[in-house]
């Protein structure tokens, strides 16, 4: 398995959340916030012009340093969870041959 699909621990996970109080899911890999984005409607709470909390995350924790430059790409707004979704996608089937969006969701 690639290093990079594998599932992490706390306190290492990645808090998912809608806004400051309301949140969706914890995150243990690249995968579960495939799925746990479909859950959201807004990605502004981890992505605006100050910081790209899930960039830090895939590259800290993750430790994929591929991805974690191309979400830093993406600029706050409404295409903005659209385009992580995209990437994740992206990534995630160059990862994983066996990787397909309809038997993660």
């Amino acid at each position: 398995m690639d290093p990079y699909l594998r599932s992490v621990k706390r306190p290492d996970t990645f808090w998912l959340k809608r806004d400051e109080y309301h949140i969706v899911c914890e995150v243990h890999s690249l995968k579960e916030l495939f799925v746990s984005l479909k859950k959201i409607d807004s990605i502004s709470h981890h992505i605006s012009k100050e910081r790209n909390d899930i960039a830090d995350w895939v590259e800290e924790v993750i430790q994929d340093k591929h991805l974690s430059e191309r979400l830093r790409n993406i600029q706050p707004g409404p295409n903005a969870l659209p385009m992580l979704v995209y990437e994740l996608e992206e990534r995630l089937s160059m990862l994983d041959p066996t990787f397909s969006i309809s038997s993660e969701l």
